[in-house]
């Protein structure tokens, strides 16, 4: 097997944050590397950063490429993915870290097991990992037999702790060029093709907070909830033309969230997504009432005062839950 790891780095400016990831990247206890830099149109030099911490490195060879416009990190992703040649594939975010023994632990790990994803436990923290105030990302210790349906109710790991083997790669496809939850619905696909996986309870992996506590994806604004939304539709289409919306703990969470975020869209004007995420819970396999439900919603925001259709939309939720509780079997 080709035991090269492919790294897929996608950055945009905060050159100092991506050199300490590089020089956790460079500090492996692994070889051979293929490093692969995505500059999302920095404008800030990312070349001679790289440079100076890749270049004639034993067992690392590295590649950059750039993009005309900054499109985000699920274009970027899929740019590194693309260039990517080695038996196993990671995605590392540019301002997360890794623990030295990261690589050579998963690659461990998957040959042991089998298995095509392998996640580590995640430390969070601001400044530093070994600073007092960080901690254990919630559920990445713990360990999951399946993607589904742990993913939908809380992703347990960070992009940058996840290993897929190439196979996993060409079966899962392309990423989403989306901001929002691109990571989610790849994740969802991995799962929907059957992608098996396997976890090191270390915290290996180390993701950086914002120190106000908030990530880009905490500040709400339309171009956001517009793209959490199509992720959300996206993943959606593949959990129906896989069967699992019959699992009704998953038919659950993804509807709640679908219905959660359209109501996200009316706040932030994603007229058209929201319509599309309703169109998804008036059709089958929801429950009769659910699809009566979203049909409702969908004409109660032309029909209702704007007061009225927001005390409206909170009880829909509610009922929402009730609906498709009742019974694991669609009606």
């Amino acid at each position: 097997m080709n035991e090269t790891v492919s790294v897929v780095i996608p950055c945009h400016n905060r050159i100092g944050h991506v050199q300490e990831c590089l020089a956790s990247v460079v500090a492996q206890t692994y070889r051979p590397i293929q490093v692969i830099i995505v500059d999302d149109a920095s404008t800030e030099p990312v070349l001679p950063a790289a440079e100076e911490l890749l270049t004639a490195r034993a067992g690392i060879t590295f590649d950059l490429l750039t993009t005309p416009a900054n499109f985000g990190p699920g274009t970027a992703r899929e740019l590194g993915r693309k260039q990517a040649t080695g038996g196993y594939v990671c995605y590392l975010d540019s301002d997360d870290l890794w623990h030295p023994n990261k690589l050579a632990t998963q690659v461990e790990r998957l040959r042991a097991s089998g298995s095509e994803m392998c996640y580590t436990a995640v430390r969070v923290f601001c400044h530093s990992p070994d600073e007092g105030t960080s901690s254990i990302r919630p559920r990445s210790d713990e360990t999951f037999d399946s993607i589904l349906p742990a993913l939908l109710y809380g992703r347990p790991w960070a992009t940058g702790a996840v290993m897929w083997t190439s196979a996993a790669v060409a079966r899962i496809g392309p990423w989403l060029p989306e901001w929002w939850w691109e990571d989610y619905a790849y994740d969802c696909r991995a799962a929907c093709v059957g992608v098996t996986i396997a976890h090191c309870p270390e915290a290996l992996t180390f993701q950086r907070r914002n120190p106000d506590g908030l990530h880009l994806s905490d500040r709400p604004s339309p171009r956001l909830v517009g793209s959490r939304a199509r992720c959300i539709i996206a993943t959606h289409h593949e959990l129906a033309q896989a069967g699992r919306l019959s699992d009704a703990k998953i038919r659950r969470r993804i509807g709640g969230l679908a219905l959660r975020v359209a109501y996200d869209c009316d706040d932030t004007g994603n007229a058209s997504e929201r319509s599309s995420l309703l169109r998804a819970l008036s059709a089958k396999p929801y429950r009769t009432p659910t699809r009566l439900l979203a049909q409702t919603i969908l004409l109660a925001k032309r029909l209702l005062p704007p007061s009225l259709f927001r005390r409206t939309r909170e009880r829909a939720v509610g009922l929402f839950t009730r609906f498709e509780s009742s019974t694991d079997t669609p009606t």
